[in-house]
């Protein structure tokens, strides 16, 4: 079943905010991970992997991107190559669209280091939206970006992700658990750890 929907207004403004209100849509319809695997920047030891990296000589990434380009283009915003759902860099991370400016801004936060998959638990925190959440200060330096950058589609971009769809974001607390307690009625603690929690905070406004 196709969904259709009708922009009809003489500011040009309209015109760029209904394709990308269209790609959100599709992640609350859940749709699944798509675009190439993005080139990772340097983590922190506990940080996980998010994306694989690029190889430009590398058939197979070339295969994957051709086969996953076709769902892609409907989410990522139109005019950029990061700024979306996956991504549309067919392998090169310095690969940017015609909004370049707002899509180095992307780009820069699809590589936050610290981020809890949609569906997914992570730092005892389970996420329930059908996106990634990403800890509040990689989103602050994405809001200040898009600010810097002034655009039409910096400014469309910015309000759609902060005042519609990533209105949260998570900081890291640290916690002392309980690993192994005594016997007995006392059940005093005798081994402890400290672990990360993450805490959902809500995000400035663009």
């Amino acid at each position: 079943m196709a969904l259709v929907i009708k922009c009809r207004h003489s500011h040009s403004y309209i015109y760029l905010l209904c394709p990308i209100l269209l790609m959100f849509m599709a992640w609350q319809l859940g749709a699944g991970e798509v675009g190439a695997e993005a080139k990772q920047l340097p983590l922190a030891a506990d940080a996980g992997i998010r994306h694989g990296s690029y190889d430009n000589g590398n058939d197979d990434v070339a295969a994957l991107v051709r086969k996953r380009r076709q769902l892609s283009d409907w989410l990522i915003a139109p005019n950029t190559r990061w700024c979306g759902r996956g991504n549309l860099a067919n392998g090169t991370y310095n690969d940017l669209g015609g909004a370049s400016m707002a899509d180095k801004c992307c780009r820069k936060h699809d590589h936050c280091q610290l981020w809890i998959d949609g569906m997914s638990t992570r730092y005892d925190l389970f996420n329930y939206r059908p996106y990634t959440l990403s800890h509040c200060s990689c989103d602050r330096r994405f809001r200040t970006c898009l600010k810097m950058a002034g655009d039409e589609a910096a400014n469309a971009i910015g309000k759609l992700f902060f005042n519609v769809v990533q209105t949260q974001c998570f900081s890291l607390r640290v916690e002392t658990v309980c690993l192994e307690r005594g016997a007995g009625s006392s059940g005093q603690c005798l081994r402890e750890d400290l672990r990360q929690k993450a805490v959902l905070r809500n995000n400035k406004r663009f």
